[in-house]
């Protein structure tokens, strides 16, 4: 019998769905795509159908709770972010430890970017600035970059250091 793939998923998942839900309701001002790295761990330990299936997922889910975005928004975009960024890990090996946060910065630029041109296609009157060029484009995937690094690369570190470390009783005396 084979095992589901999609199982070691579902803990990382409803880790950041929660940080989803949560995170906003205590820091109002924090806009983390907190979906992001976990979409990056799916691109490297499922396929692409499986990955997509996650991304929709992921995405509908902010379009059901976010109130500023018309419904199916985020669903599209971050499939289409996942697709690109799926072709990208092919130049990123997947145990460096700074894969998730560089392929999480570049999720949230693509996401970012297809989302400001599906919502500038279905709303002509809305006007880009140098204002959102610099939060959209450039702090918040830093932030993202950021979050990924503290939560899901350092965990990664700190277990891989302590797993190499020799055990009191086989260190030389």
């Amino acid at each position: 019998m084979r095992s589901n793939p999609n199982i070691k998923l579902i803990t990382p998942f409803v880790a950041t769905f929660l940080a989803t839900l949560l995170v906003p309701q205590c820091i109002p001002w924090c806009r983390i795509t907190f979906f992001a790295p976990f979409l990056v761990i799916a691109c490297y330990r499922v396929p692409l159908h499986h990955t997509l299936w996650w991304a929709l997922a992921c995405g509908a889910t902010l379009d059901i709770i976010g109130a500023g975005t018309r419904l199916g928004i985020m669903a599209i975009t971050f499939c289409a972010a996942t697709t690109i960024l799926f072709r990208l890990k092919k130049h990123f090996f997947e145990d460096n430890l700074s894969t998730i946060p560089i392929m999480t910065g570049i999720f949230a630029l693509t996401s970012t970017l297809l989302h400001a041109v599906l919502s500038k296609i279905f709303d002509p009157s809305i006007r880009f600035s140098f204002a959102w060029l610099i939060t959209d484009m450039i702090l918040l995937p830093a932030l993202d970059v950021g979050y990924a690094a503290l939560f899901f690369t350092l965990p990664q570190m700190s277990k891989t250091r302590t797993s190499s470390r020799p055990l009191p009783a086989d260190r030389p005396q």
